[in-house]
Order: C-alpha cells, then sequence, then structure tokens
C-alpha cells in the first residue's frame, strides 16, 4: 500500500491498492475496454433499432442484449474499477461492498438472460422454420423481454 491519504478522519480516509505505474495501466486498461463496450454497444442498438424496416425478433433481441451490455458497461464497470483500487472504511465496509458489486452482479445476469432467451429463438427458428412467424409473434417476444429483465 502506498501513503496517497487524502484525509486523516474516519469514512474519508483513503488509499490506492496500487502503486503509480500498476494503478496508471489497471485504470489505463479499464477505460479501454469501457469506452470500447459503450462504443460497440451504441453501435449494435443503433443498428438493430435504427430502421424500422426489419423488427425480427432477432433483431429485438440483439438490440435487447445491447442495451444491456451498455448498461453493464456505464454502471457495472465503474463501480467495480473503484472498489477495486481504493482502500477505504467506506469501500470496505460489508454492507456497503455490495453495493458497489451489485450492478455488476445484475446487469451480467440479464445480459446471459438475454443470451439465453436469443438461443431459444434461434433454436426454434432452425428447427420450426415455417412456424417461427407463428410462434414468435411480437407479443410473445415483449413477454420474454420483460422475464429477462427489460
Amino acid at each position: 500500500m502506498n501513503g496517497t491519504n487524502v484525509s486523516d478522519e474516519g469514512l474519508f480516509q483513503w488509499e490506492l491498492r496500487l502503486d503509480t505505474i500498476p494503478f496508471s495501466l489497471y485504470i489505463f486498461c479499464h477505460f479501454v475496454i469501457m469506452f470500447l463496450s459503450i462504443l460497440g454497444n451504441v453501435v449494435v442498438i443503433m443498428t438493430a433499432f435504427g430502421s424500422k424496416v426489419d423488427q425480427s425478433p432477432n433483431t429485438v433481441f440483439m438490440g435487447s442484449l445491447g442495451v444491456a451490455d451498455l448498461l453493464t458497461g456505464m454502471f457495472a464497470l465503474p463501480s467495480t474499477l473503484f472498489v477495486r483500487v481504493v482502500v477505504s472504511p467506506f469501500t470496505c465496509a460489508a454492507f456497503i461492498r455490495q453495493m458497489f458489486f451489485m450492478p455488476a452482479f445484475v446487469f451480467c445476469a440479464v445480459s446471459v438472460n438475454h443470451l439465453v432467451a436469443l438461443t431459444i429463438d434461434r433454436f426454434i427458428a432452425v428447427t420450426y422454420p415455417l412456424k417461427y412467424p407463428l410462434i414468435m409473434t411480437p407479443r410473445k417476444v415483449k413477454c420474454i423481454l420483460c422475464v429477462v429483465g427489460f
């Protein structure tokens, strides 16, 4: 631990877990991942929901997966990065530490649920190609999205 304390008053006393060079490399790598995650998922969302011409269930599931992954990149990654880098009574308290990791668990679970829904959708499309439009109606797609997290 390095001695980069900002304040010596209880809850606001903090220090970094890493020295300067590993800290800088760690932050840089995470910001690159966050930037690419946000940029890539914005492109997916614009592609999926940009045109109203092709609103197949697969496209809706892909766009919804892009929204879930965008939220992961915007909220889950920064909060877990903060907790992993900063040591303080605030970030190390058991009841508060769980709140920092909660977005990561929730958004990752939503992403996995979207992948499962997308896989089942593709299975139905391949197994029953002629009945697929009757099976996967827009109402069923909305119900599935409500169940998986959106």
